[in-house]
């Protein structure tokens, strides 16, 4: 896929918006198509969700992991822009469904996006291997990736 020719991005992206694989709507522009390509490389490498569980994520700076416990359950918007901006990684925690949604932040932050979840979860994030989406990386080099 080639980022910076409009022409060649998948017709998936043809209209305004669209439903990024996190299941959140994007505006469609290079830069969010660039993480929701990622995304789905992502998604597809790691074990399926447990019934009943809820995935995740956390763009971390690498000193951060396994410490800072606000997380997102968006993947294309939120996650992968910071892991960016932070030079870090991502991590992911599942977490029981119906007990994340009572760790929703609610002031300055993207509606029912953000949760800060109790201490009891450091030390259960997963840290993604850089490798699973090194090659998308090469092969789509560019400004996508800067916030």
């Amino acid at each position: 896929m080639n980022f910076n020719n409009p022409e060649k991005i998948n017709s998936e992206y043809s209209d305004s918006k669209f439903k990024g694989i996190d299941g959140e709507t994007y505006l469609s522009n290079p830069r969010t198509i660039y993480y929701n390509e990622m995304a789905k490389i992502i998604f597809n490498s790691l074990p399926k969700v447990e019934n009943g569980c809820t995935r995740l994520w956390r763009g971390s700076r690498t000193n951060e992991v396994n410490e800072n416990t606000v997380v997102t359950n968006s993947l294309v918007g939120i996650a992968l822009p910071f892991m960016y901006g932070y030079k870090g990684v991502m991590t992911y925690v599942d977490v029981s469904t119906s007990e994340y949604v009572n760790y929703v932040q609610k002031s300055g932050v993207a509606p029912n996006s953000e949760f800060m979840l109790p201490d009891s979860f450091k030390g259960k994030f997963k840290v993604i291997d850089f490798n699973i989406y090194k090659d998308f990386e090469q092969e789509n080099p560019g400004e996508m990736m800067s916030p």
